[in-house]
């Protein structure tokens, strides 16, 4: 009967090695599968704010790209106006020109 008993005993020794020894197994698995996954998290950030970074200057480029084409269609607009309406101009000139030259008392 006793011989039962130790052989009880030890087999309950033995099952508790070895669910000692799973408990370690899972704890050293979970701590390995949680570090991996935070290096991949941090792997991801880095990606993502690369990608922003680049989404960022490529706007910025098109950006100035499209304030230096406006820019320059409205430097172009002026210039096409001052050359359609030249003569009208000169002429208003002259005329302004000729008011302030003129004494109060010529003028008609």
């Amino acid at each position: 009967m006793q011989e039962i008993v130790n052989q009880v005993l030890e087999v309950e020794e033995k099952a508790k090695k070895i669910i000692q020894q799973a408990h370690e197994q899972a704890s050293a698995i979970k701590t390995a599968v949680e570090s991996e996954l935070s290096e991949k998290v941090k792997k991801s950030r880095l990606q993502a704010q690369q990608l922003i970074q680049n989404e960022i200057a490529g706007a910025k480029k098109e950006a100035q790209r499209e304030y230096q084409e406006a820019i320059d269609r409205v430097k172009k607009e002026n210039t096409d106006f001052l050359d359609q309406h030249n003569r009208e101009l000169e002429a208003v000139v002259k005329k302004i020109i000729a008011l302030l030259i003129t004494p109060e008392h010529k003028r008609k």
